[in-house]
């Protein structure tokens, strides 16, 4: 599937936005909302991947919480709609012939300036450069690792690199490095790639080393949308946990990547001799997946020990362990484990916190 949208795609895209604030205008108009309506997003810079079409309009008034109960409530503005919530950000969301819109509600102060100013400074990009991030972002969302909705790279920090390094090639060149990239539109410091957790880091810096060394690179980017199914293909071998997604898409991921770090960490603080042990968790609209790697069964008692030199803790050793033994500069002893089914235990207790606690439904 070609990734680069033809130049009908990109006409028939900015005549949508230009109707949509078209009937926005005249819809609060006619309900006397003074309303400010703003474009932002990968449309309205043309840098968004054929076939996707997700449109972000600010809509910014003095009164939104009235704006965006009108908005619910009219027939322009229904087909699968529902409400979200970024901080002081209200959000209606809806589909409107083949575009996914959102519709962000905001007093003037309260709106994000840098979303605003990030859309008219990337707008300045040639079309050459623009060709390219779509490459990158065809390239990353074909892998699983474009979006901060999963951990992975944003569309403001590929536009960066682009501005920056002008290719694909060059970004990937200086992401084997992970750069502090700096946000150049806004004054404080701040740092582009921040929102990437490590594993995506990782993920990301293995793609663009394959991809450098690849002597098929410049043959056009194969862009295949990344589904649960592929992901679950990613990680053979591993077992999965599913539940059903519950908020908003970054919400559900942090909440349910954050629960499983936890336990793989409490349980490699209890038994240290795990040397394997890995996870990762991906989403759609309506599900969640958890791909994790443990041992299913480990033996019930393990080996624990004190070097000979720590003379002050080595009667407490001896102490705490009746059937403790001297080798090699060490005492040792056997001690029963905590943890005998690491896998069973991740499983049950990640499915108690998530269910019992914070009311995620299984699959």
């Amino acid at each position: 599937m070609s990734y680069l949208p033809s130049n009908d795609e990109r006409v028939e895209a900015r005549e949508f936005i230009d109707w949509l604030v078209h009937i926005v205008h005249t819809f609060f108009d006619e309900a006397n909302i003074k309303v400010e309506i703003l474009p932002v997003g990968s449309v309205i810079k043309g840098t968004f991947v054929s076939g996707e079409h997700d449109v972000d309009l600010y809509v910014l008034t003095d009164t939104p919480q009235q704006a965006i109960k009108l908005a619910s409530q009219s027939p322009y503005f229904q087909k699968e709609g529902y409400f979200k919530r970024a901080g002081p950000l209200l959000i209606w969301a809806f589909k409107s012939e083949e575009y996914d819109v959102d519709m962000v509600f905001g007093r003037p102060g309260e709106v994000k300036t840098d979303t605003l100013k990030h859309a008219q400074f990337f707008n300045e990009l040639s079309q050459s450069q623009k060709n390219e991030v779509v490459k990158a972002k065809a390239f990353f969302k074909s892998r699983g690792l474009y979006s901060a909705e999963v951990g992975g790279i944003t569309g403001v920090a590929i536009e960066e690199l682009i501005r920056q390094h002008k290719s694909f090639c060059g970004l990937c060149d200086v992401l084997e490095q992970w750069p502090w990239l700096q946000d150049l539109v806004m004054k404080e410091r701040r740092n582009l790639l921040a929102s990437v957790i490590q594993k995506r880091q990782r993920q990301i810096q293995a793609a663009c080393f394959a991809y450098l060394h690849d002597p098929r690179r410049k043959l056009p980017i194969q862009y295949k949308f990344f589904t649960i199914d592929k992901f679950k293909t990613s990680y053979l071998g591993y077992t999965f946990i599913e539940f059903k997604r519950k908020k908003e898409m970054i919400l559900d991921f942090t909440i349910v990547y954050s629960a499983c770090d936890h336990l793989m960490r409490e349980i490699k603080n209890f038994e240290r001799d795990i040397c394997r042990g890995d996870f990762d968790v991906w989403l759609d609209a309506k599900h969640i997946c958890v791909a994790v790697s443990l041992p299913q069964e480990l033996r019930e008692m393990k080996e624990t020990k004190m070097n000979v030199e720590f003379t002050q803790g080595l009667q407490a050793f001896k102490t705490a362990h009746t059937n403790w033994y001297e080798h090699a500069g060490f005492l040792w002893a056997q001690v029963p484990r905590k943890i005998v089914h690491p896998l069973k235990y991740f499983e049950e207790k990640l499915t108690k916190k998530l269910m019992e606690e914070i009311g995620y439904v299984q699959e």
